[in-house]
């Protein structure tokens, strides 16, 4: 959902690609005019300051900012506060904000998803991103690793498309997590995002820790905090621990976009290559495979929750055990974004002639929703072309009712081959 804070008369804006381009210009012709002022500040700057953004939003009277993240991010909070502190802080720019929250993803769904939510509808001046809670709490096989590779993957992307893209980090909570912060310990999720903010220089919200805090000066609680999704009372110290920072980031403009420094990845098979695999380069009934339908499945024989995100859209998807799909990628790793419902089964995943089975079912939501989540085939492979084959198999998950096997999107580190 895009929405816009405009000015009558306004001129029609270059295309975000042609201003991403021109960004990108400017910062390689900055960073090039002298390697002595290079070194002693043109192209590094604290990670405290949101310089860019600020300059551009100040000078040009335009400006574009996204939001990436779970349901957090999707029921506003931080998102509608964010945006009304911008509004009012530069009153006379026109603002385009891409709002992708998506509830149940984490880090590594937005990493396939950033070129088609975002990048395609806008470059951004501004990303805020959000995946901590997720990261923890609702990836299937969720670690360290693979919350670094999704948040680098997000982060990465981003920068290669705009190298003076500004961006803030936002790590909320649980219970579970602030207890284990009470106790001296730090979420996998906090770890590794910060690990991705300090290789990037990127500024962060540390919620969580704010929320301690206050806690131990018995300002607040848990009980008013309520749970993962603050309460409205807790929004408001959201709203001013974030605020705060970003009057303070967003203090002295650049007089010019000035480029990140690009340094090699934290891990060379992060996902910041990802994006979706086109359902049209699905095979499904040719060289050999049938079985599975592109369309609308009968989410009605089902009687559980689907988010209206995903009621009407055309999927990938069979219950038939046996049925065949398949289509070729280059890169690294490939991933299934599935709606997992009580009837989700299993399915043997070949790359390359290698087999692997994979459970869908979700153990935690699978019950009483179709859940959406993103299960990765495999993310260590060799940057190169691969050929995949699913095929549905005849027994499933014992909590599951079914064999059945929707898949939204599919996710790739790398390009769609035919």
């Amino acid at each position: 959902m895009i929405m816009e804070n405009s000015h009558a008369g306004a001129k029609t804006a270059p295309s975000p690609r042609a201003v991403a381009a021109f960004a990108a210009l400017v910062c390689m012709n900055v960073c090039a005019a002298s390697a002595a002022f290079a070194l002693s500040g043109c192209c590094r700057r604290e990670p405290s300051e949101l310089g860019n953004s600020a300059g551009i939003f100040e000078r040009t009277k335009r400006g574009t900012v996204a939001y990436l993240g779970g349901s957090i991010t999707q029921n506003s909070g931080h998102r509608t506060s964010t945006e009304a502190f911008l509004k009012s802080r530069y009153p006379d720019t026109k603002f385009k904000f891409i709002e992708k929250g998506i509830s149940s993803t984490c880090s590594n769904t937005g990493a396939f998803r950033l070129e088609d939510d975002i990048l395609k509808e806008g470059v951004p001046d501004l990303l805020f991103v959000e995946f901590a809670v997720n990261d923890e709490v609702d990836g299937a096989d969720y670690g360290y690793a693979e919350s670094v590779r999704g948040m680098e993957g997000v982060v990465r992307h981003a920068r290669l498309a705009n190298p003076a893209m500004d961006i803030v980090m936002l790590l909320f909570v649980t219970k579970d997590q602030l207890e284990l912060l009470q106790k001296g310990g730090r979420p996998a999720s906090y770890r590794a995002h910060e690990a991705v903010a300090r290789h990037y220089g990127i500024p962060v919200v540390p919620v969580g820790d704010c929320l301690k805090e206050a806690v131990d000066r018995g300002e607040f609680s848990w009980e008013r905090w309520r749970d993962c999704h603050p309460s409205k009372e807790a929004l408001a110290l959201v709203e001013k621990w974030t605020n705060e920072r970003l009057s303070k980031w967003m203090a002295n403009p650049a007089s010019q976009p000035r480029c990140f420094p690009m340094p090699d990845p934290i891990d060379a098979l992060s996902y910041f290559k990802g994006r979706y695999n086109p359902l049209s380069n699905v095979e499904m009934n040719s060289k050999g495979l049938k079985g599975f339908s592109c369309s609308r499945p009968r989410w009605e024989e089902v009687p559980v929750l689907i988010r209206p995100l995903y009621k009407d859209e055309p999927i990938v998807w069979s219950t038939t055990p046996g049925d065949q799909m398949g289509f070729s990628f280059q890169g690294t790793a490939v991933g299934f974004f599935v709606l997992a419902g009580p009837d989700a089964g299993m399915v043997r995943v070949e790359v390359d002639g290698e087999p692997r089975e994979i459970d869908l079912y979700h153990e935690k939501y699978s019950a009483i929703l179709h859940y959406p989540y993103v299960k990765m085939a495999a993310n260590d492979l060799k940057d190169e072309k691969h050929r995949v084959v699913v095929t549905v198999l005849d027994r499933h998950n014992p909590k599951s009712t079914g064999t059945a096997v929707r898949i939204y999107r599919i996710g790739i580190n790398g390009t769609p081959k035919r």
